[in-house]
């Protein structure tokens, strides 16, 4: 069974994915390109990143930033230019932040919503976006989605699943975006292997919701009734005699 219950959903909030065959993508700048690292600098073009470095998700955009201060950390690498996307003014101003210092390349932002913000942008300055979101909607010219999308998970899991000898997969998802992508993946995956359609039911991330949509995949009445049925066609158990009196 598929538990699409991520805490941090893509979709509002992540292999490499193409934009659409006749999109034409600008040539991003190489490292090269850059201006290199100067020790102090404040101010400048340099490799503008675009994360969450407040608020909910404010440590995992630290986190990815330091990852991003690693990769850049070498002589003549290009200075991070970085913004928080959940400052005033949210991710357009992170954006626009980085367009103005002059940032010929920007990576990020983290979620589909910010990078539909952010991409309006980047456009109108011409500088090309390496957004890690997972939504695939979100690829245009100029814009590449990074994330690992959820199409591409679910086709992993339905191909190993077969492998194993599995034919019938049956999936309990969200009722949100991320749920519609993982279901149209898994339709589509379920054909591309050669399998029976899959079973899909969603749940509005409730308890009683989640416990109810898990009742009926299971089939858990139609289970239960065939339990019951066998234990009371089940002959009853031999009386027991009673033991023995002990000898004086």
């Amino acid at each position: 069974m598929l538990a699409g219950c991520a805490n941090l959903n893509p979709f509002g909030g992540g292999s490499a994915v193409s934009p659409p065959p006749s999109a034409v993508q600008p040539a991003a700048p190489t490292a090269a390109a850059l201006p290199p690292a100067v020790p102090g600098q404040a101010t400048g073009p340099g490799v503008g990143v675009l994360l969450p470095l407040s608020g909910p998700n404010g440590r995992l955009g630290t986190t990815m930033l330091d990852a991003a201060k690693l990769a850049l950390a070498g002589p003549g690498a290009p200075r991070i230019d970085a913004h928080d996307t959940a400052g005033p003014g949210g991710a357009a101003q992170a954006a626009r932040l980085a367009v103005q210092n002059g940032d010929p390349i920007i990576l990020g932002p983290l979620t589909s919503s910010d990078t539909a913000e952010v991409a309006p942008v980047g456009a109108a300055g011409q500088v090309p976006v390496l957004a890690f979101t997972s939504d695939v909607a979100q690829a245009r010219p100029g814009v590449w989605v990074m994330g690992i999308t959820p199409e591409q998970q679910v086709r992993r899991l339905v191909f190993a699943a077969k492998a194993e000898g599995r034919s019938r997969i049956a999936a309990l998802l969200p009722s949100n975006g991320l749920g519609d992508a993982l279901a149209s993946g898994l339709t589509q995956a379920c054909l591309d292997a050669g399998l029976a359609p899959p079973t899909i039911l969603t749940h509005v991330g409730t308890r009683d919701s989640i416990d109810a949509t898990t009742r009926q995949i299971s089939d858990y009445a139609t289970r239960e009734a065939a339990v019951e049925q066998q234990a009371e066609a089940a002959p009853a158990p031999a009386a027991l005699s009673p033991a023995p009196a002990a000898a004086p």
